[in-house]
């Protein structure tokens, strides 16, 4: 999913709701109040063959 967001200014990892998340950031714009850059967010979110969400311990 990655490959189909706007990734002109970089990508950043996180864990977000002890989710890995990609924060993508995109093409700049400006409107009457500043400058804005366009952000996606994707979340992995693994389950497992119960089909409940794997908590990703990440140190």
């Amino acid at each position: 999913m990655v490959q189909y967001a706007d990734t002109k200014n970089g990508i950043d990892l996180a864990l977000v709701e002890n989710f890995l998340t990609f924060i993508c950031y995109g093409q700049e714009y400006s409107m009457e109040d500043g400058v804005h850059i366009k952000t996606t967010g994707i979340q992995i979110r693994p389950y497992g063959r119960d089909r409940e969400f794997v908590t990703l311990l990440i140190r």
